[in-house]
């Protein structure tokens, strides 16, 4: 069911933004992003041609109290909107009527496109949503050609929910996904009813472990897997010692597919980026079996890892050794929001004759670093 929700005054804020309620002072930021043609439609409903336009949707987002205006922290510019709704169809997605949940739907500042903005938006309402309001769940949608949309709602966590088609604002019919994200934290095994557009694959679970004797085995055997796979230097199967707590693994037919593991530590030494006496956690490992890969289960783990440790320190870290940097490169800084931090690169000349002058490997060991921005 839709869960009663109304902003009353809310702010929260992130690294750049300011997310508050509407106020009649924002028409003329409202007018300016709202009237560029291509930004309105994105969304499914005309760029508006007149500022009485924007006046009555700005007047409409006032009375319902459920938009956030989204606010640049470095020039006070409104450059957006991220409303909490209500979904859809409540009278027919039976599978939601003992759990509450909202509809998320957002519309950006054509001028700031491409920066990350939205996601660190969503990401933070999603935390509201889930930790303070206990919400269930959270749908949130995009046209087909809306591949930013996309984007944003996959790197926030949401997964294909239903396939439809929808009639839009200005009178068109589009393919559309209709994602859903459930709360990390409750175990719901939701009964989906209307099988014609479900498209939604609950087959993998994930789950925080005790390192008991059957776990330990199948992760001992999963870094045998990793070792034969030869895609990383210096790799050594770990045994029970190497082994540590907190754990997450992801299960399909109660075969570990993938986890994750890491520790705490306080950093002892200055780094060109970490400060001496720094919180820390350092993930030790991360490992997906590869017909796995590429299906967001490696996300998921660290996402998981990421909301049990993030309250506890400023920064987490890993390192990692290579044979595919491009794709590790591509995986924690652009799926994962990561920041590289160093690397260590060698030319190895060690196989060729002199005068050939030909190298047999590029190795890197790269650093990489993910902060907690402190209030």
């Amino acid at each position: 069911m839709n869960a009663i929700f109304k902003l009353d005054g809310l702010v929260l804020e992130t690294e750049r933004l300011i997310l508050r309620p509407f106020k009649q002072s924002d028409l003329d930021d409202f007018h300016e992003y709202a009237s560029v043609e291509g930004v309105g439609e994105m969304a499914g409903w005309k760029h508006h041609e007149t500022k009485e336009h924007t006046q009555l949707i700005l007047d409409k987002f006032i009375s319902n109290d459920k938009t956030f205006a989204i606010v640049l922290k470095e020039n006070n510019k409104v450059i957006g909107s991220l409303g909490i709704k209500e979904y859809g169809m409540e009278e027919k997605l039976s599978e939601f009527f003992n759990y509450n949940g909202r509809e998320i739907g957002y519309v950006l500042s054509k001028d700031y496109w491409g920066k990350g903005i939205m996601p660190e938006a969503v990401k933070t309402v999603i935390d509201y949503l889930f930790n303070v309001k206990n919400l269930d769940f959270l749908t949130c949608g995009y046209y087909d050609f809306n591949i930013q949309s996309k984007r944003v709602q996959e790197k926030c966590g949401f997964k294909p929910y239903r396939k439809l088609v929808i009639e839009t604002k200005i009178g068109t019919k589009e393919q559309s996904i209709l994602n859903l994200l459930i709360n990390p934290k409750k175990k719901i095994e939701f009964i989906f009813s209307h099988p014609e557009t479900l498209i939604w694959k609950e087959i993998i679970k994930y789950e925080s472990r005790k390192l008991d004797d059957d776990t330990v085995k199948s992760l001992i055997e999963l870094s045998k897997q990793w070792q034969e796979e030869d895609c990383s230097y210096g790799m050594i199967v770990n045994t029970k010692d190497n082994l540590r707590k907190p754990l997450y693994v992801a299960v399909e037919n109660d075969k570990i597919i993938g986890y994750i593991f890491g520790h705490y530590y306080k950093l002892e030494n200055k780094t060109s980026y970490i400060e001496v006496g720094s919180n820390c956690f350092m993930i030790d490992e991360i490992y997906v079996i590869p017909s796995y890969r590429s299906k967001g289960v490696g996300k998921e783990l660290f996402k998981l890892m990421e909301n049990e440790i993030k309250e506890s320190c400023d920064y987490i870290t890993l390192s990692t050794s290579t044979k595919d940097y491009k794709k590790i490169l591509h995986f924690y800084v652009d799926e994962l929001d990561m920041n590289f931090h160093s690397a260590f690169l060698i030319k190895d000349f060690t196989d060729s004759l002199i005068f050939d002058c030909l190298f047999t490997n590029n190795v890197l060991k790269a650093s990489f670093i993910f902060e907690y921005a402190s209030e």
